[in-house]
């Protein structure tokens, strides 16, 4: 399962690197790189939340070299975590159910602009987290479940 996942992966890495930017994408890397740059963040009009943006600056200022091949490397990254926590998640009941959420979640990416740097991915991923934390409360009768607790 590994070998495909990674194969899958990394099929989906060209893709994204083939796919280019995107408007927004400009947006996020050039406001990120201003941040890192000593500008105040709502010194620019973002047009989305101050997530990705924190985010795409803490990746560059890791990686010091905005390439086309490391936000590519990143987008693979996302569209990674949200495949595998779909498995992760939809395989506590049945195994070939988490099998096949997590194909359609991959599917699905490619049409959903998911191949850009968008906050889409992160928002499916923590919103995922949080249906299967109000999930486990609800089943188990326990409050602190509430609060997402995932590892035990």
């Amino acid at each position: 399962m590994a070998p495909a996942f990674i194969l899958v992966v990394t099929i989906y890495y060209v893709f994204s690197y083939n796919s280019g930017y995107g408007y927004d994408a400009l947006e996020y890397l050039v406001i990120a790189r201003s941040i890192l740059g000593g500008h105040a963040f709502y010194s620019f009009i973002p047009s989305k939340s101050f997530g990705l943006y924190y985010v795409t600056a803490f990746y560059l200022a890791f990686f010091e070299q905005g390439t086309h091949l490391l936000i590519s490397a990143l987008v693979a990254a996302i569209f990674a975590l949200t495949v595998l926590a779909t498995f992760i998640v939809a395989s506590k009941d049945d195994y070939l159910e988490g099998v096949i959420a997590a194909i359609l979640v991959g599917l699905s990416a490619a049409f959903m602009e998911l191949n850009f740097l968008e906050p889409e991915g992160l928002v499916y991923f923590f919103g995922l987290l949080g249906f299967y934390s109000a999930r486990r409360a609800v089943l188990t009768g326990n409050n602190r479940y509430w609060f997402l607790r995932v590892w035990r």
